[in-house]
């Protein structure tokens, strides 16, 4: 049950945020593999909360990129040189 409410709420942000979205997914499919042959509860929200580690590196590297694309995109024109 858990696992298909991660699913739903990874299809509802896949819209908003890519990165919160693949790891919504992954963590879903995480505890999906982990159904038939249980381990402990522990062993799982390890895997999980590397998952999640790994999103946060994932939004704060488009979070950069999306600064470096804005920063470049405000680039001042160059001052055109007259002849002299």
């Amino acid at each position: 049950m858990v696992a298909l409410v991660i699913l739903i709420n990874g299809v509802a942000i896949r819209f908003w945020n890519y990165a919160i979205y693949c790891g919504a997914i992954a963590a879903a499919v995480l505890i999906l593999l982990d159904l038939p042959q249980p381990s402990s509860y522990a062993a799982e929200g390890y895997r999980v909360l590397w998952t999640l580690c790994g999103v946060g590196i994932g939004v704060i590297v488009m979070f950069l990129a999306g600064l470096l694309a804005r920063r470049a995109a405000k680039a001042p024109p160059q001052q055109a040189t007259q002849p002299a």
